[in-house]
């Protein structure tokens, strides 16, 4: 059960960096926004530096890459459950 907890929080924080990351890009029409950013795995704070595109493009893709990871360790923990039962069947 701890893998599937880990899991979870994983998908949380990947969740969460790209939303972060998708609403900076987004902002970026406004020549005065700033940059936000995740600290301690959720909460989001403004950092009051200028939006790098190349920094959010960065973050979107790695809350991509790190959702797929966490889903896959959930999905795999499952199978291996789902084997046990069929083990003690």
């Amino acid at each position: 059960m701890l893998a599937i907890n880990e899991s979870l929080k994983g998908l949380q924080y990947a969740t969460n960096k790209a939303d972060v990351a998708s609403r900076n890009i987004a902002n970026m029409a406004n020549e005065n926004a700033t940059a936000f950013e995740i600290t301690d795995n959720v909460n989001i704070q403004n950092t009051n530096q200028p939006i790098d595109a190349v920094k959010e493009i960065v973050d979107l893709m790695q809350g991509e890459t790190a959702y797929k990871a966490n889903a896959k360790v959930i999905k795999s923990n499952e199978d291996m459950m789902g084997s046990i039962l069929n083990i003690k069947a």
